[in-house]
């Protein structure tokens, strides 16, 4: 199961429990619920094409069985319409035909209101109805099973590897190349005792699956107990793909893609003597972890000096007042100053580190880094190195702006290369979100920083449209946006990276609003498989009477042309993540999609295949090939800028 938010969902729960599904469907409490699914499909009908489509759509046990049990793991309150879509997933599964899936919603709405106090045609009710003070229907679900908890039944990690692969995503695809989720499975992991702040609690009445706050505290509580279960234990996770071939790891509580604390506090289970490179990359991932570097020392100092003015009773309050407020102008200047460590380069990263050794076995510095959890594991690795010089504690090297590095390699445009350290004298590491922030401040002579438009190029080198750019702008610029805002921020893109909308218009160019389905195949020999959806609001009348409006997800003819580029773009992305996994010389490797925690031993090999897959897609036709593929006739070669021997020399595509 994908810690992916958006695929999160996606799947009934049976699939990713079915040990604990097949237990069930033993069990009294199912053969009751079923017999009750038995007496609303056998109701009197008002007309014969709706008795026919609840025969239809409940036309096996085996699906009644799947929809007893979404209801005993389902939330114990939700609104009526969350409810209505567990059930009807929990038919469909996967199918996502347009009239299946409003025929199984409708069935579903009639179900549970048949299975309610809401009506008296049956004695075995289910589900308890109340109207909220705005007129919103909420249920209470009487046979939720505590223990059987959606969120309790994702899978743990393995004791040992697998070969068991699920097809991600909302329809039933066919993998064709499996290598870098086989290779994955054989990681061999263990677990470090770090601890974990518990989040704030957010105690809501309505949807709590749906409020984040609720959502974060649930998945830590229930993370405090099992984590201890592995500690000095070798364990494994499951591996899948999506139609893209992107590749999640199963797991939901515990998961290496999860989030900061999450991925680390999980270490490779077996040590390797450490390398005169490696201990340095071990430094370089403790800056990278820390962030934001301002004069703690001379902050220390400051606090220092404020308590012993304060213990000077010589001293009036006039004159204690003005030394104070001298201070907090100094403190306000450091601030001011901080510096991003994880933009300096290796050899910058190296002095700083050595500069503020002492400084960093504080605590009351620790807590100021940025990511404290993986801060706290690299500090680790650096005493198990002292101690006994080897570690199993991985570092992070990420893409810098991997969906320019794509676009760039794709398209061959130097100046795209250049912002996203595709190409680089090394001398410093390119910032494309800083760059465009600044080419926007300048346009508009406003002050912009990377933070603000962070999201808005992300997407946008991914390939969405001009409306959701937009929003993303819209609630990260704030006070700051404008329609100027907006404007500026394509004019300030084109200029750094002149190919990305080009790109965009032919995407657009060959998208089809007739076609449903459109496949091509990335270098590896992955057959991607797209499906467009769209995300639908049904209204369905239960038993022809009040009106309930549904959200669902369905393969469709769609006017929205940008899926195509999007999906398009990330395939070549997750073909990089393959290509790395698969040449990387041995099992101590995972992915966070443009990301890898590798043993610090292994960052320059993994420089150097990352290199060479993006060196790869510079010299070939790939994306001319997926064009002609898709449209099926061939097209014409692009002129690029820069070879793929000039890829290989940058040390800071992934940093």
């Amino acid at each position: 199961m994908s810690v992916n938010p958006n695929s999160a969902k996606k799947f009934y729960v049976g699939e990713f429990a079915h040990a604990k599904y097949v237990e069930f469907t033993l069990t009294q409490l199912c053969k009751a619920i079923v017999k009750n699914i038995m007496e609303f499909k056998d109701l009197e009908r008002e007309t014969t094409q709706a008795k026919a489509r609840v025969e239809y759509i409940l036309c096996s046990e085996e699906i009644a069985q799947r929809i007893a049990f979404s209801i005993v793991t389902a939330n114990k309150t939700a609104p009526y319409e969350t409810m209505i879509g567990i059930v009807a997933t929990a038919i469909t599964k996967k199918n996502r035909d347009k009239e299946f899936v409003l025929d199984a919603l409708l069935v579903a709405s009639e179900y549970i209101l048949f299975s309610s106090n809401m009506m008296t045609k049956t004695q075995n009710q289910l589900f308890k109805f109340r109207k909220t003070i705005n007129g919103k229907l909420i249920l209470t679900n009487l046979y939720k099973q505590d223990q059987l908890g959606e969120k309790t039944l994702y899978p743990l990690p393995t004791p040992g590897p697998t070969t068991i692969h699920k097809t991600l995503g909302d329809y039933k695809w066919e993998s064709t190349y499996t290598a870098g989720v086989d290779k994955l499975n054989k990681t061999a992991f263990t677990v470090l005792q770090i601890d974990e702040t518990e989040p704030e609690m957010y105690d809501s009445d309505m949807d709590k699956a749906s409020d984040i706050k609720s959502e974060q505290w649930n998945k830590w509580n229930i993370r405090k107990q099992i984590v201890p279960q592995f500690k000095g234990r070798i364990f494994y996770f499951n591996w899948h793909q999506d139609y893209r071939s992107r590749m999640y790891a199963g797991g939901y509580h515990l998961n290496p893609q999860g989030n900061n604390h999450e991925k680390n506090i999980l270490a490779f289970a077996d040590y390797q003597n450490i390398t005169y490179k490696g201990k340095q990359k071990v430094k370089h991932a403790v800056a990278r972890a820390f962030g934001e570097w301002i004069d703690y020392r001379r902050i220390l100092e400051i606090n220092a000096e404020k308590s012993l003015v304060e213990s000077y009773d010589e001293l009036s309050d006039d004159e204690k007042s003005e030394i104070y407020e001298i201070l907090d102008e100094e403190l306000k200047s450091i601030h001011e100053s901080a510096i991003k460590l994880d933009k300096l380069t290796n050899d910058k990263k190296l002095r700083w580190f050595e500069r503020n050794r002492d400084l960093l076995l504080n605590p009351e510095i620790a807590q100021h880094a940025e990511n404290p959890t993986e801060f706290k594991a690299q500090m680790m690795s650096i005493n198990l190195i002292e101690t006994t010089g080897m570690t199993n504690i991985p570092v992070e090297i990420d893409g810098t702006c991997s969906q320019l590095q794509v676009v760039s390699v794709l398209t061959g445009c130097l100046k795209t290369a250049l912002s996203c350290n595709v190409i680089s004298d090394n001398m410093e590491i390119a910032d494309a979100y800083k760059m465009l922030a600044e080419i926007m401040s300048n346009l508009l002579d406003l002050t912009f920083n990377r933070n603000q438009i962070k999201s808005a190029l992300m997407i946008d080198g991914y390939g969405a449209g001009r409306k959701l750019v937009t929003e993303t702008l819209k609630e990260s610029l704030k006070d700051y946006y404008s329609e100027e805002a907006v404007e500026a921020f394509y004019e300030a893109q084109a200029k750094m990276s002149p190919t990305v909308q080009g790109l965009k218009d032919t995407f657009q160019s060959i998208w089809d609003e007739k076609r449903e389905r459109y496949t091509w195949t990335l270098p590896n020999g992955f057959v991607v498989d797209y499906r467009p959806t769209d995300s639908y609001t049904v209204k369905i009348k239960p038993f022809g009477k009040m009106e309930v409006s549904v959200k669902s997800t369905l393969v469709m003819n769609t006017t929205r042309s940008t899926g195509l580029g999007v999906n398009i773009i990330h395939s070549f992305d997750a073909y990089l993540c393959d290509f790395v996994i698969v040449n990387h010389p041995n099992n101590q490797i995972w992915t966070i999609h443009d990301g890898y925690k590798v043993h610090p031993n292994d960052v320059d090999v993994t420089l150097e295949n990352y290199n060479r897959g993006l060196a790869f897609l510079t010299d070939s036709t790939a994306l001319e090939d997926v064009i002609a593929e898709i449209i099926g006739k061939a097209v014409k070669k692009i002129n690029k800028q820069f070879t793929g021997s000039e890829v290989m020399k940058s040390d800071y595509s992934l940093c």
